[in-house]
């Protein structure tokens, strides 16, 4: 039986929480999201809940659909226009955006869809996979041979995003799968305010663990003691 579980936390320092969590079941299977507000205070929580529940709508209301390529990128593009649509009327949020990480589990396959730095990982048996690739500077800078992934953890820039939705531009979501899911495995999104306080390895650690219902108190505790000094918010699925 396929369980998920999900926390959100404004953390230690920020005076609001910019993240949201949406999640849906349905006959055509589970969608899973979160997203990581833009813009400040107000504008921040009004990007990431638009965006997440103009998807998590779009899903809910399908009658059925054979292609989920198709429908990630038609309910992201629907997202993106919800959010350019709301600035044209409300100006003084000019500067609102969000990041997408979406996960939609059908039968055995996950499909994986993304925009800035939000995280989906795949824990396989003992190899964890991060399925999602930061649409980031510091990425970019790992990829060009800059610096490490290792000097990209602690990198001044590391929230230096290069695509989120509301962006007229840069706001091509990356989708990947399908991804075969075998008994036991488990897929988990993430905001920045968790793979920035912990390593792959710690994450991968929490993820291993046999009591696999308290991973998400675990992995906030976990972060709140490193600082908590951005919002934590996550989904766990266990397959």
């Amino acid at each position: 039986m396929t369980e998920y579980f999900t926390l959100t936390d404004t953390g230690k320092v920020r005076k609001s929480n910019e993240d949201y969590i949406s999640t849906a079941q349905t006959e055509n299977g589970i969608l899973l999201v979160v997203c990581d507000g833009l813009g400040g205070l107000q504008g921040g929580e009004i990007a990431s809940s638009l965006a997440a529940e103009t998807i998590t709508h779009e899903f809910r209301n399908a009658s059925g659909f054979s292609d989920p390529y198709t429908f990630l990128s038609e309910s992201t593009g629907k997202a993106n226009r919800k959010l350019q649509e709301f600035v044209a009327e409300n100006p003084e949020y000019d500067a609102i955006g969000t990041t997408l990480a979406a996960a939609y589990i059908k039968n055995d396959e996950l499909f994986v869809c993304h925009v800035g730095d939000s995280r989906v990982y795949l824990l396989k048996g003992e190899k964890l996979i991060q399925v999602t690739k930061d649409h980031s500077i510091v990425r970019e800078f790992v990829d060009m041979g800059i610096i490490t992934a290792e000097e990209a953890f602690n990198h001044p820039d590391r929230n230096l995003i290069t695509r989120s939705l509301g962006d007229p531009v840069n706001c091509i979501p990356d989708i990947t799968g399908p991804l075969k899911l075998d008994k036991g495995d488990r897929v988990f999104l993430c905001t920045d305010g968790v793979n920035n306080h912990l390593t792959d390895a710690e994450i991968h650690n929490f993820l291993s663990a046999k009591k696999y219902q308290k991973v998400c108190d675990k992995i906030l505790a976990a972060c709140l003691k490193k600082g908590g000094t951005d919002n934590i918010s996550m989904i766990c699925l266990i397959f």
